[in-house]
């Protein structure tokens, strides 16, 4: 508010801001309170995901018997010993809808007369099986490297979660031991023999 219009040398000195480094025990503090977040966090998300991870497991696998079943009505039909009707009922199974659109635009245009293209559709659906397989081996080495974590993340931490309990927080603890406990480390240690 003052009305000097004068240019004011600045001190450098007074506008840095002092790099102060935490001291040992700031930097342990910060360090064991990240390890119980990371614990507190897995136990929270470890049901979440495995029913996660078993639920698209279960629908790829799903597609997977249907598009094998579809296959084998083309080849049967090919092969003389099928019929269209039970062509047009596997399509109907298809949970994918553009594949189901194009499967259902291929029946209706009668291209399942030809058998270059039933050749072409057979060889299409070999392909999306092996796609679908695919997706599940990449899902099923991603969630292996999610339980491993969470093994790792339980065991590096089983002296803190009874130190918690001593400090109070027993309940976090069982629910830590619950989420982290025996059952898990156990379809972890099963799911890596896969």
């Amino acid at each position: 508010m003052s009305p000097s219009t004068a240019v004011v040398a600045p001190s450098y000195r007074d506008l840095e801001v002092p790099h102060k480094r935490p001291d040992r025990v700031v930097r342990e503090q910060i360090s064991d309170w990240y390890q119980r977040y990371a614990v507190l966090f897995s136990a929270l998300l470890k049901p979440v995901a495995d029913r996660d991870y078993h639920d698209r497991v279960d629908d790829m696998n799903q597609d997977v018997e249907d598009l094998h079943h579809l296959s084998s009505q083309c080849t049967n039909y090919q092969n003389n010993k099928g019929n269209v009707d039970k062509i047009a009922e596997a399509v109907m199974h298809i949970e994918d809808p553009g594949l189901r659109h194009e499967l259902q635009k291929f029946m209706h245009d009668k291209k399942y007369k030809r058998m270059d293209c039933m050749d072409k559709l057979v060889n299409l659906l070999k392909t999306t099986i092996g796609d679908k397989n695919k997706d599940i081996k990449a899902l099923d080495g991603a969630h292996m490297n999610y339980a491993l974590a969470q093994l790792g993340i339980y065991e590096g931490s089983k002296e803190m979660i009874k130190s918690m309990a001593k400090q109070g927080m027993n309940l976090v603890g069982k629910q830590v031991k619950s989420a982290l406990g025996e059952a898990s480390i156990a379809q972890s240690k099963q799911d890596m023999g896969r």
